[in-house]
């Protein structure tokens, strides 16, 4: 099939062959391509010599030059004796044709969405199983808490306190753990505010025996300190707001809300003492740079 082009290669220029050739025999085999190219080369002729006549008309030579030429460019193997260029299907193969690289890119394309769309499917139907097993998990969670506040002797209020405050450390008891936690809560009686009033200032996760303390007494740093009642809400809520700490949690013991409260204090003034003297240096620094 006649194209309109064919492909040349920038190596040619540099070409050995090529280089023994003169400047218009260079010109004769690019000549002889395009007649390849349009398929003059192979078209049917009479008989040998019209088609010798053929080329050499091509060639704008006369057929005896033309003849001369033939043989110019036998000697360094750029053609055949039938005048055909060497190696032409190896460098002019068929997938050079637009439609091919037309039809492979929207393939590739086609491909490319395809798995993007799967990947799409994929991502929703892993969020979809997380947001399942997330479901499940909270069912679960609130049926063990209805259980372990049916444990009798349960103070409720107490037991709020304690899982609240489990949450905020982001421990959170798990709904196989409620029930016995729930149990062991209710073991301590009249104590249970204050066994849980306990854990909470000292950071401890689980529920243990009071100490042999006072009552009243905090166990932030050892250190005896005042226990809010509950008519003191309003004003710990102020003293957190200062400080950007959450409000108490409804029905949270005021006692070791405020437990955490002055934990919260503590921690704040000492991020203040550290970050001051760090500026005073930086300030120091500088000024000692530029003088």
């Amino acid at each position: 099939m006649s194209k309109p082009w064919f492909r040349m290669y920038s190596e040619f220029v540099s070409d050995p062959k090529v280089q023994l050739l003169a400047f218009e025999d260079q010109r004769h085999f690019i000549a002889l391509l395009c007649l390849k190219c349009n398929e003059t080369l192979d078209s049917a002729a009479p008989s040998q010599a019209f088609r010798d006549r053929m080329i050499a008309k091509a060639l704008g030579l006369s057929p005896d030059a033309a003849l001369e030429a033939k043989r110019r460019l036998l000697e360094v193997g750029l053609i055949d004796a039938d005048w055909q260029p060497v190696a032409w299907e190896a460098r002019q193969y068929e997938s050079d044709s637009s439609a091919t690289r037309t039809r492979a890119y929207r393939e590739r394309l086609k491909q490319e969405q395809n798995e993007t769309s799967q990947e799409r499917h994929s991502d929703v139907t892993v969020t979809d199983k997380s947001r399942a097993e997330q479901s499940r998990t909270e069912q679960r969670t609130a049926k063990a808490d209805a259980l372990a506040r049916d444990t009798p002797g349960l103070d409720l209020k107490a037991w709020e306190t304690f899982s609240a405050y489990r949450r905020s450390i982001g421990k959170p008891l798990k709904p196989a753990s409620l029930p016995e936690a729930a149990k062991k809560l209710a073991a301590f009686g009249k104590d249970q505010a204050a066994v849980v009033t306990q854990s909470v200032a000292n950071g401890w996760q689980g529920l243990f025996a009071l100490k042999d303390v006072p009552r009243g007494t905090s166990f932030v740093a050892g250190r005896k300190s005042f226990i809010a009642d509950e008519g003191d809400r309003d004003q710990l809520i102020k003293r957190a707001e200062r400080i950007g700490f959450r409000q108490p949690f409804p029905g949270e013991s005021m006692p070791a809300y405020e437990t955490m409260l002055k934990r919260e204090e503590i921690d704040t003034r000492e991020r203040s003492k550290s970050s001051g003297p760090q500026r005073f240096g930086d300030i120091g620094n500088l000024a000692a740079r530029q003088a």
